[in-house]
């Protein structure tokens, strides 16, 4: 249990925190491409491109994730093992810890698992907002195909 360690005298388990890092840049590549999205969608000169800008909006997406996810994994793997590592023969029981406190420590849990159901609910609105702007997509090739 090496992450174990690290998790007590640090305040919190490395791996949560690169997941955490991870999930942020994941969101912002989403919402980055989301607004180039929606600018060429309301570009007057792209009208009828709806499905190409779509499509391309997911493909430049797919390739975001995946350069990111490959080089996050180096990043990981370093921080895990140059930062976040306490060699074994390193005594932690003798520092002084800031926090030492149970109620301190729920109070951390409790804004963590706030922050969580926050990030949760901006999901759910950037899903409701996607869903929102193909079903307008579909109404508006529907509208351009009765033409």
């Amino acid at each position: 249990m090496a992450q174990q360690r690290e998790a007590e005298f640090f305040g919190y388990n490395p791996i949560t925190f690169s997941d955490d890092i991870f999930g942020s840049v994941i969101d912002y590549c989403c919402d980055g491409v989301d607004s180039i999205e929606e600018v060429l969608l309301r570009n007057p000169e792209l009208k009828g491109k709806e499905a190409a800008i779509k499509k391309g909006a997911d493909k430049l997406l797919e390739s975001l994730k995946e350069a990111f996810g490959k080089n996050f994994d180096t990043f990981e793997l370093y921080t895990l093992k140059y930062i976040f590592h306490i060699p074994p023969d390193i005594d932690i029981t003798n520092i002084p810890q800031k926090i030492d406190s149970a109620s301190e420590g729920r109070a951390k849990r409790r804004r963590r698992d706030e922050e969580n159901e926050e990030i949760e609910l901006d999901k759910e609105i950037e899903s409701l907002g996607r869903a929102k702007r193909r079903r307008r997509d579909e109404e508006i090739e529907e509208i351009e195909l009765d033409k």
